[in-house]
């Protein structure tokens, strides 16, 4: 045999050579091994193994493994991402602190985000008057809000003028004029050189004044052929004010229309001011500036608002989700289909025992196996299990020890350790290729040495 090793040549099982013994004949440990070694060879595409090297078996499976276990590890993690959607967050509930006023009074507590809990606001009573919206994470809690007046900034309109009127001149002989707000002072001069009416001259000063790039908007303001200029301060609270002089403004004649003010309110039976008309409750931290619940003051109420925060199932995201992480777990199982002589058997296995173990299960909310494991989802079968049972649906799907669960468990445990997947090293692992490989090892020792004594 010399110092070549071969799969076929020089091993008696391989079908073509001559058994040059009775008792390597007999040998039904070696025929077993052989027959293994050729489906090995034919699945790498290496025919039946005859003059094949063991050393070359060892380079085409090794070079497969480098093409195909990052694939296999990316889509491995694909599917923890997909399973992890599911997951209920029971055992990652969040400690976090609340803001100063999201406790006021409310009854609260927390509960884990996800596709179960959903966060959903309910507002009762004169709602009109507040609006609310909800973050992930957000507590559930009661708020009972009662809103005095809203947050405003100041607002000056000039008198009216006629549209139509051409008579422009005392206004474009007058070339700027001055808004002062928060110390600073800025000149407008407005373009009039295309202005034909008063309704020009309006527009062109309103253009000036928003291309100046100060806390002050313009608008004009035209109701059955008068028009007006009205100046607002884009900010509200008390201090939000502002001052005009110069020409312009001296020919329009501006008069304060809505003053400066803060919000007052009452939020569980404390009185509140603000500059602003967005309260913000629930802070995840003491350095937070945004509430996971934030309330939007319309105008006053004239009687208590209640807001509702609570969880329920976000039905089309389950859904969604179960689909998703569905299609990711039978590409996964074809994928290791695909490369039987290269990836462990166990995994797959162990991933078609996540939905085995809760069979009857996940079949009752439209989860089912089929041919070769893969999992078919009647998306009409789960909506109804959602509708009628959502506790249920969540501990199979993503509560501990639900099916996601197991899924991801398993993921994380690959991805820490890859080698789980497959072992390059000879006879580490459990993979036909490996195996093949240590046993063409074996009956090249065996064969080489039988065929020394019948030599002799």
């Amino acid at each position: 045999m010399g110092n070549t090793r071969y799969a076929g040549v020089g091993n008696p099982f391989v079908p073509g050579n001559r058994i040059p013994s009775p008792a390597m004949r007999n040998s039904l440990v070696d025929r077993q091994e052989a027959q293994s070694i050729l489906k090995t060879t034919d699945q790498l595409g290496l025919g039946d193994g005859v003059m094949v090297s063991v050393d070359h078996l060892t380079n085409v499976a090794t070079g497969a493994l480098k093409n195909v276990v990052p694939d296999v590890l990316n889509q491995l993690r694909e599917l923890g991402v997909s399973a992890s959607k599911l997951l209920s967050g029971a055992s990652s509930r969040m400690a976090g602190t609340s803001g100063s006023r999201s406790n006021s009074g409310s009854s609260s507590s927390t509960t884990p985000s996800g596709v179960f809990s959903a966060r959903k606001v309910a507002i009762s009573g004169n709602g009109g008057g507040v609006l609310a919206s909800v973050a992930d994470q957000a507590r559930v809690a009661t708020y009972t809000v009662t809103v005095s007046q809203t947050a405003a900034g100041q607002t000056s309109t000039s008198g009216g003028v006629v549209d139509t009127d051409t008579n422009t001149s005392p206004i474009t002989g007058s070339t700027s004029m001055t808004i002062t707000t928060g110390g600073t002072t800025t000149t407008i001069t407005p373009d009039f050189s295309a202005v034909t009416s008063n309704l020009g001259v309006l527009q062109a000063i309103a253009t000036a004044v928003n291309a100046a790039g100060i806390s002050v908007g313009a608008q004009v303001v035209s109701t059955g052929g008068t028009s007006t200029l009205a100046l607002t301060h884009t900010s509200t609270g008390s201090s939000a004010t502002f001052t005009t002089g110069g020409n312009i403004s001296n020919v329009l004649g501006f008069t304060t229309t809505t003053a400066a003010r803060d919000s007052s309110y009452t939020l569980n039976g404390s009185q509140q001011t603000s500059t602003s008309n967005v309260v913000q409750l629930d802070l995840a931290n003491s350095s937070s500036t945004t509430g996971r619940v934030q309330l939007y003051l319309q105008g006053a109420t004239t009687s208590a608002v209640t807001i509702s925060v609570g969880v329920s199932p976000d039905i089309p995201a389950v859904v969604d989700a179960t689909r998703d992480l569905a299609g990711k777990f039978n590409a996964f199982l074809g994928n290791l289909a695909a490369n039987p002589s290269l990836l462990s058997p166990g995994l797959a296995s162990r991933l078609q025992g996540a939905a085995d173990g809760l069979k009857s299960s996940l079949e009752s909310l439209g989860l089912a196996s089929g041919a070769n494991g893969a999992l078919q989802l009647s998306e009409a079968k789960l909506r109804d299990a959602l509708a009628t049972n959502p506790t249920a649906v969540e501990n199979v799907l993503g509560g501990p020890g639900g099916f996601a669960s197991k899924i991801a468990a398993i993921t994380r445990a690959v991805q820490v350790s890859p080698e789980i997947l497959t072992t390059l090293a000879r006879g580490q692992d459990n993979t036909p290729y490996s195996s093949s490989i240590t046993q063409a090892d074996r009956l090249e020792t065996r064969g080489a040495k039988r065929l020394l004594d019948f030599q002799a």
